[in-house]
């Protein structure tokens, strides 16, 4: 690693602190849930606390768990299941069983 003043040092690996914060206005201004980290709390099918409102990625997760997973895999995966999610419930809204 090089820094600005001193010597480099190899290092095998380093810690960083993510902070959590929305970017964007959105989720205040829909009046949506937040959870203690900052993101919009959901349910495990991406639904938020406002209803045909859904919601993935890093800024969204369950009260179940004590932050976002700043991941690139889960953040598709949870977009997937709220977009499939969304897709059955506007389904099923047009076309009642």
């Amino acid at each position: 690693m090089s820094f600005a003043e001193g010597p480099e040092e190899e290092a095998g690996g380093i810690f960083v602190a993510a902070e959590f914060a929305q970017r964007a206005p959105f989720a205040e201004q829909l009046g949506l849930d937040l959870l203690p980290s900052g993101a919009v709390e959901i349910d495990a099918m991406g639904r938020t606390s406002v209803p045909g409102v859904f919601a993935a990625g890093d800024m969204a997760h369950s009260a179940a768990l004590p932050m976002p997973m700043a991941s690139v895999l889960t953040a598709a995966a949870s977009g997937l299941v709220a977009a499939a999610s969304l897709d059955g419930e506007l389904l099923t809204r047009d076309h009642p069983a």
